[in-house]
């Protein structure tokens, strides 16, 4: 299987007019809003005996978004669920971790819109507690975009793009020698008339190799129902030389 080009590192990469990957990050830029997808604040635990702060995974975010706002006209940012890690109950390193991820956005007069994800039970507490109003939403409609974390089966909207998080997906190159690296990606298919875009985890501990095996392999209770392998394209990327181009499944050599 042949790598088909590279996108460089914090370059555009188009998928749809008005809707691109911003290469070697999680986040999919949407016409002016910048997505991104399970963050998972707090799943970096502080260590016994030491006070809390906030994580190297927050901070190295912000640092990454602050380049993005240098670099593209950003007004707004929608965060596609999953924002806290721990499902049944808040603790202080979200607390911190949110408070200043919040800050820091909030520093660039850019707002912010959080999706409930599966993960989100108690994220009005969360933000009542660091004395934040963000907006918290289901989903979002924007563009002739529909975003949804993609943790339940929701009916297909009316919009002709569908923006999802939850699956979390990344593809595992494996060496000659058997080595492997595991690397985040964006992964696109087709439902229907609808283009599908799957985002990565935001928080880079977490990753589920694609392709699945078959639809039913998905998290996804959307697309275990309406999900089409034949269509799906990967685009892996880190951080350091950006995203990969890699053909759809179907043009796979075995």
């Amino acid at each position: 299987m042949n790598i088909q080009n590279i996108t460089p590192l914090y370059n555009l990469h188009q998928l749809v007019p008005e809707i691109n990957i911003i290469a070697g990050t999680p986040f999919l830029l949407v016409h002016d809003i910048l997505v991104l997808s399970d963050l998972h604040i707090g799943q970096e635990l502080t260590l016994p005996g030491h006070h809390p702060i906030v994580s190297n995974y927050i901070t190295t975010l912000i640092k990454s978004i602050q380049i993005i706002f240098n670099k593209y006209v950003i007004n707004k940012i929608i965060v596609t669920g999953d924002i806290k890690e721990h499902t049944n109950t808040i603790t202080i390193e979200e607390q911190i971790d949110l408070e200043f991820f919040i800050t820091q956005i909030n520093a660039n007069n850019k707002s912010i819109v959080f999706i409930k994800g599966n993960h989100d039970k108690y994220i009005e507490n969360l933000l009542r507690k660091i004395n934040r109003t963000e907006t918290i939403v289901e989903y979002y409609k924007i563009h002739d975009c529909f975003l949804h974390h993609g943790h339940y089966l929701f009916p297909l909207p009316s919009e002709r793009i569908i923006i999802i998080g939850h699956e979390h997906p990344a593809y595992v190159f494996k060496g000659l020698n058997f080595e492997k690296e595991k690397l985040p990606a964006f992964v696109t298919l087709f439902i229907q008339d609808k283009f599908v875009i799957i985002l990565p985890s935001a928080n880079q501990n977490a990753g589920v190799p694609f392709p699945p095996k078959d639809k039913i392999h998905f998290l996804s209770p959307f697309l275990r129902e309406h999900g089409n392998l034949q269509s799906l394209q990967i685009y892996p990327y880190n951080n350091s030389i950006g995203i990969l181009h890699l053909p759809k499944i179907n043009n796979w050599n075995t």
